[in-house]
């Protein structure tokens, strides 16, 4: 996995102003490797904001709409022609371009505040963060 976690940290670094989340600031949210409290390095946007994975859904389909939207935002892409293996996309349903890592789509969670929170890690034991 620290293969996949360098070879990401490269490939988003490269398209920075192309990746957004699903919040009320609708700011850009490049991810690279990010250090929580407890040592890991984990996937996280440039202010620490920690990406999740959901086991609901497939591979390369998110099954998380409305309600558990606004709480696990999806991580958007505007400009798929500069992801990477093992980067890539998936189309949602209003046709916007979600980002995934290894064909699993990626979210924020609403719940995380700080830096480095990892607040959503391991609820309903479907959703998790990603672990070097």
């Amino acid at each position: 996995m620290k293969f996949a976690l360098s070879i990401l940290a490269v490939s988003l670094v490269m398209f920075h102003s192309n990746v957004s989340h699903a919040d009320e600031a609708g700011r850009f949210a490049p991810l690279t490797e990010f250090e929580i409290a407890d040592g890991r390095d984990v996937v996280a946007n440039e202010e620490g904001k920690v990406a999740y994975t959901f086991d609901v859904d497939d591979a390369n389909v998110s099954n998380c709409y409305d309600a558990c939207a606004k709480a696990w935002p999806p991580i958007l892409v505007k400009d798929v022609s500069v992801l990477k293996e093992p980067m890539g996309s998936t189309k949602r349903k209003d046709g916007t371009l979600q980002l995934t890592l290894e064909g699993q789509p990626l979210y924020f969670y609403a719940g995380d505040k700080k830096p480095g929170d990892i607040n959503g890690d391991g609820l309903g034991n479907v959703w998790h963060i990603i672990v070097d």
